[in-house]
């Protein structure tokens, strides 16, 4: 197929307001950003900022 536009990428990790990935419905902040926080060893402040320990 010539001209056919190269696939689009997504991050691994949705943008904060974005609907989550798990499928929920919820916003990504509100669903699984906390958990993914803590995996990656950061910590989240109750204002919903993330800051390495």
């Amino acid at each position: 197929m010539a001209g056919a536009a190269p696939p689009v990428t997504r991050p691994a990790t949705p943008r904060r307001n974005e609907p989550c990935a798990c499928g929920s419905g919820l916003k990504y902040k509100a669903c699984c950003a906390r958990k993914d926080a803590e995996n990656k060893g950061e910590v989240i402040f109750h204002h919903g900022r993330l800051k390495p320990e």
